[in-house]
Protein backbone atom coordinates (compact mmCIF):
# COMPACT_ATOMS: atom_id res chain seq x y z
CA UNK A 1 0.00 0.00 0.00
CA UNK A 2 1.54 3.38 -0.96
CA UNK A 3 1.27 6.13 0.75
CA UNK A 4 -0.92 8.03 -0.92
CA UNK A 5 -3.63 4.86 -0.39
CA UNK A 6 -2.81 5.65 2.94
CA UNK A 7 -3.10 9.48 2.95
CA UNK A 8 -6.82 8.40 1.14
CA UNK A 9 -8.05 6.07 3.74
CA UNK A 10 -6.96 8.41 7.06
CA UNK A 11 -7.31 11.81 5.44
CA UNK A 12 -3.90 11.95 6.80
CA UNK A 13 -1.08 14.17 4.52
CA UNK A 14 2.17 11.98 3.09
CA UNK A 15 4.21 14.67 5.19
CA UNK A 16 2.73 13.33 8.11
CA UNK A 17 3.20 9.64 7.80
CA UNK A 18 6.82 10.53 7.05
CA UNK A 19 7.10 12.43 10.18
CA UNK A 20 5.18 9.57 12.08
CA UNK A 21 7.96 7.41 10.12
CA UNK A 22 10.65 9.53 11.42
CA UNK A 23 9.40 9.67 15.38
CA UNK A 24 8.88 5.97 15.42
CA UNK A 25 5.44 5.93 15.61
CA UNK A 26 5.03 4.21 11.97
CA UNK A 27 7.49 1.55 10.80
CA UNK A 28 9.81 2.05 8.08
CA UNK A 29 7.83 1.33 4.83
CA UNK A 30 9.56 -1.20 2.58
CA UNK A 31 10.81 0.48 -0.66
CA UNK A 32 9.84 -0.94 -4.14
CA UNK A 33 12.11 -1.08 -7.24
CA UNK A 34 10.90 2.34 -8.05
CA UNK A 35 11.67 3.58 -4.37
CA UNK A 36 8.27 4.33 -3.25
CA UNK A 37 7.35 3.63 0.22
CA UNK A 38 5.15 0.56 0.63
CA UNK A 39 3.09 0.05 3.99
CA UNK A 40 1.56 -2.91 5.16
CA UNK A 41 -1.79 -3.23 4.91
CA UNK A 42 -2.70 -2.26 8.92
CA UNK A 43 -0.81 1.20 8.52
CA UNK A 44 -4.22 2.81 8.31
CA UNK A 45 -5.37 1.45 11.34
CA UNK A 46 -1.98 2.84 12.74
CA UNK A 47 -2.37 5.87 11.62
CA UNK A 48 -5.91 6.43 12.56
CA UNK A 49 -4.95 5.36 16.02
CA UNK A 50 -2.12 7.62 16.67
CA UNK A 51 -5.04 10.46 15.17
CA UNK A 52 -7.56 9.54 18.07
CA UNK A 53 -4.61 9.56 20.60
CA UNK A 54 -3.71 12.89 19.52
CA UNK A 55 -7.46 14.10 19.57
CA UNK A 56 -7.60 12.55 23.43
CA UNK A 57 -4.68 14.83 24.20
CA UNK A 58 -1.62 12.53 24.03
CA UNK A 59 1.42 13.91 22.92
CA UNK A 60 3.92 12.49 20.13
CA UNK A 61 6.34 11.67 22.72
CA UNK A 62 4.03 9.86 25.37
CA UNK A 63 2.24 8.04 22.18
CA UNK A 64 6.40 6.64 20.64
CA UNK A 65 6.78 5.77 24.84
CA UNK A 66 3.25 3.77 24.65
CA UNK A 67 3.84 2.03 21.16
CA UNK A 68 7.01 1.20 21.91
CA UNK A 69 5.88 -0.39 24.90
CA UNK A 70 3.23 -2.12 23.08
CA UNK A 71 5.53 -3.59 20.75
CA UNK A 72 7.96 -5.03 23.36
CA UNK A 73 5.37 -6.32 25.93
CA UNK A 74 2.03 -7.02 23.83
CA UNK A 75 0.25 -7.92 27.35
CA UNK A 76 0.81 -3.81 28.32
CA UNK A 77 -1.61 -2.36 26.04
CA UNK A 78 -4.06 -0.77 28.30
CA UNK A 79 -3.21 2.37 27.21
CA UNK A 80 -3.65 1.75 23.68
CA UNK A 81 -6.86 -0.30 24.46
CA UNK A 82 -8.28 2.41 26.27
CA UNK A 83 -7.88 4.76 23.33
CA UNK A 84 -9.31 2.74 21.17
CA UNK A 85 -12.16 2.15 23.72
CA UNK A 86 -12.82 5.79 24.36
CA UNK A 87 -12.81 7.00 20.54
CA UNK A 88 -15.74 4.03 19.23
Amino acid sequence: MRSGQVERQTGVSTDTLRHYERLGLLPLPQRTSGNYREYPPTSPQRVELIQRALTIGFSLPELKTILATRAEHPVATSATSCVQRSTT
